[in-house]
């Protein structure tokens, strides 16, 4: 049973956004739960130069807001909105208390995501350690089955915390030595 349905048979209320939608601001507090039941959210701000930082990106099934609700700190770290058209279930601490402790089920699958969610943790900080581009960028593809599918070489240089021009460049170098293949939005791994 998924969180969705959970939630469902729990009569809790969901509500519609639009695409583009702003659902908080950053720095706001937060108050729920949020579940996304259809749709894609975002969580992003802006650094003092402009850049966008994207800080979560949920899909369907997917929480947010649970660190915040139960952390010190309440406040939104960036804006949250609606990628495209969707339907948040909003839980309030006490509703996702009762879930934790009455659905064997809910427990059991919050508790896989948040193992999840600390091994995509711990890569993240792995990957921000490793120095050199060359080292960020091969153990990426690795950590992605040797295989990776991108939109644009920007999204894909935000990915991995490299500038768009040295990821441009490193992968040009990697090709030609032979140790990537690169297709049409797509970038192999090969040795």
């Amino acid at each position: 049973m998924t969180f969705i349905e959970i939630c469902e048979q729990n009569n809790i209320q969901s509500k519609a956004f639009s695409k583009g939608s702003v659902l908080f601001h950053e720095g706001e507090e937060c108050s729920f739960i949020g579940l996304v039941k259809t749709g894609f959210i975002r969580i992003q701000s802006y650094s003092s130069k402009g850049t966008e930082i994207v800080y979560n990106e949920i899909k369907p099934n997917d929480f947010y807001g649970v660190h915040l609700l139960f952390g010190n700190d309440k406040h939104l770290k960036g804006d949250v909105y609606a990628v495209e058209d969707s339907q948040i279930f909003f839980i309030t601490k006490d509703q996702f208390q009762h879930l934790m402790q009455t659905s064997e089920e809910f427990f059991k699958e919050f508790m896989l995501l948040e193992s999840s969610f600390v091994k995509s943790l711990n890569h993240h900080i792995k990957l921000l350690s490793l120095q050199s581009a060359e080292e960020r960028f091969l153990f990426y593809l690795k950590n992605n089955d040797g295989k990776v599918t991108y939109k644009s070489i920007t999204a894909l240089s935000q990915n991995v915390h490299l500038e768009r021009e040295t990821l441009s460049r490193l992968i040009s170098s990697l090709e030609k030595r032979h140790q990537i293949r690169r297709l049409s939005h797509q970038i192999i791994l090969l040795n």
